[in-house]
């Protein structure tokens, strides 16, 4: 291969260390989000108890998600190429994962 030449290896190396960097994150998050959970939780549950808690909660983890989810009706609205659209599925899944778990975080007992 010519020393000019393009090459995959690139990027799929720069998303493998940004995978890593960023699950040390994600995982203790997750972490502290559950840590006291036990049984079934809403969704859309708030702490009239704890209502800083419950502001904390909701922009750390309801900021991200709206701002995910305003990206991906910004590119349904503005067509773009198709692979473009290949990023739809992760962010939704990312949406959801933030919000399960704000959820989770505020359904502790005392959230309703």
């Amino acid at each position: 291969m010519p020393h000019d030449a393009d090459s995959i290896g690139i990027p799929i190396f720069a998303d493998l260390i940004g995978a890593l960097i960023t699950a040390v994150p994600m995982l203790g998050l997750t972490k502290l989000a559950l840590v006291f959970k036990t049984g079934p939780f809403r969704l859309w549950s708030w702490s009239g108890c704890r209502p800083i808690l419950s502001t904390l909660w909701s922009i750390a983890l309801g900021g991200p998600a709206i701002y995910l989810a305003s990206l991906i009706v910004r590119d349904v609205v503005d067509p773009k190429s198709w692979y473009d659209y290949v990023w739809f599925p992760h962010m939704a899944v990312l949406i959801v994962w933030l919000l399960v778990l704000r959820g989770a975080a505020l359904s502790r007992d005392g959230a309703r």
